[in-house]
């Protein structure tokens, strides 16, 4: 799961640092789990296989666990029970509402525990700029908390920490940090709106 790229970070620098390839991975990795935890999907199409899903009242209507749907790759219903199911395709759907994962049958199904088995496609073809740049903010800061942490500064001002090497001033980092949290903030309470709910 990568949102961003090493470069998207170091390019928020004017190319003035220089991240290690594994300190960028695990930043870019840990902020993107991050992003997804807030808005309760993934931003990347993300693979389900046979998903059992417990049918509580005869229903033409059936809705995956994860959301937003992309596409269904193959749907059944199982006309056994638990014990011994016996599944057979269904064919004639369509995807209603794919914000809530809805999926619309033309038969009614009946109830059941693992009545219906289906793998599907979720998540986003592309990656909304909203979730780039709230990971990549996040990136950002962190950055910013190891090279306040660190204080490896030498003479000249520049920073060099192995994993992190930055040239130039950065005597601002305190307020810069202030300004990133207000904006991370702000986008951390637009993410709420990427939520769907059955």
């Amino acid at each position: 799961m990568a949102y961003i790229t090493k470069t998207d970070i170091e390019l928020w620098f004017n190319n003035e640092i220089v991240l290690d390839y594994d300190l960028a991975s695990d930043l870019i990795a840990k902020n993107s789990a991050y992003v997804d935890s807030l808005a309760g999907t993934k931003f990347e199409p993300t693979v389900v296989t046979d998903e059992l899903i417990t049918i509580e009242e005869p229903t033409m209507v059936i809705y995956t666990e994860n959301k937003p749907l992309i596409s269904v790759e193959s749907l059944y219903v199982n006309n056994g029970d638990e014990f011994n199911p016996n599944y057979s395709e269904i064919t004639d759907f369509i995807i209603s509402n794919p914000k809530e994962g809805k999926i619309r049958v033309k038969s009614y199904v009946t109830t059941g525990i693992n009545k219906i088995k289906i793998s599907y496609t979720y998540g986003y073809n592309v990656v909304p700029e909203l979730v780039k740049r709230l990971v990549t903010l996040l990136c950002v800061r962190d950055v910013l908390n190891i090279m306040l942490n660190k204080k490896s500064y030498n003479d000249e001002g520049d920073i060099d920490l192995g994993a992190l090497k930055i040239s130039g001033s950065f005597k601002y980092s305190l307020g810069l940090i202030k300004q990133l949290n207000e904006e991370i903030a702000r986008l951390e309470d637009m993410m709420y709106g990427f939520r769907t709910y059955a």
